[in-house]
């Protein structure tokens, strides 16, 4: 039985304080079946210090400067050379479960997703990304299920390299988001582990990040997904996050 190659890609810049619980959980999935690649934006803190000192647990080290987070996924990328690749950047951890269902089960559809656990700055877990948006995990997944927004975490997603266009440097916060439904239009076979990938740490997000990012998103879908429907979708996009809120603020 062949084993699907995984390469899990970090990108560092001056993240020294988040990078301890990252290698941890590298560590704990590390194998032959598991590359590290480490793309650093030449970090003026102990970063590259931190990443050394594991010795050869970083299959690829990579320490440039760059133009920016998704110009140093680009290269990760292009560093890569397992079947599947995904992102785990500095703060996020990768889960072991999902990597042992993987390998376990043999899994080697075009795109492999789940949920994400997030956790406080104490690293509690606080509960799934699932249920802390009105967009949940899709149990099929399909172009569709983008059309109302990002559905799945950008740390919950495994494709496969050779489906993998690059980041698209005109989007300097959406770029994830286009990168995976391009994705999901180049492939034909899916697999839900039903089951949390990653660990993410919760925080807000500015209201003026959320505009750009809504900005760029809509740029997006109109490329992917056409006037009618990207216009249709973000209309149940804004009734959808009125009826939410109007659901909290009933439970609070």
């Amino acid at each position: 039985m062949t084993i699907p190659k995984i390469s899990i890609i970090t990108v560092v810049y001056n993240s020294a304080p988040l990078l301890p619980i990252t290698i941890s959980s590298v560590e704990a999935v590390k194998s032959e079946s598991v590359e590290w690649v480490v793309i650093d934006g030449t970090s003026t803190d102990d970063s590259l210090e931190i990443i050394k000192s594991t010795g050869s647990l970083a299959d690829v080290v990579i320490s440039e400067p760059d133009k920016g987070i998704y110009d140093a996924m680009n290269k990760g990328l292009k560093a890569a050379s397992g079947e599947y690749v995904i992102f785990i950047n500095a703060g996020d951890e990768i889960r072991k479960p999902a990597v042992d269902k993987i390998f376990r089960e043999n899994i080697e559809t075009d795109i492999i997703y789940g949920d994400t656990m997030f956790v406080d700055n104490a690293r509690n877990e606080m509960g799934l990304r699932s249920s802390f948006t009105s967009r949940p995990l899709p149990k099929v997944l399909s172009l569709a299920a983008f059309s109302m927004g990002q559905a799945i975490s950008h740390q919950a997603f495994f494709m496969k390299r050779t489906l993998s266009q690059p980041y698209d440097l005109r989007y300097r916060i959406s770029a994830d988001y286009e990168w995976m439904v391009a994705g999901i239009k180049c492939s034909s076979s899916f697999c839900n582990l039903e089951l949390p990938v990653a660990n993410f740490l919760y925080g807000g997000v500015s209201k003026q990040q959320q505009k750009k990012a809504l900005k760029e998103r809509f740029r997006i879908m109109l490329t992917h997904y056409g006037v009618a429907w990207t216009v249709w979708s973000h209309a149940k996009i804004i009734l959808r996050g009125v009826l939410f809120y109007a659901k909290n603020r009933r439970m609070d």
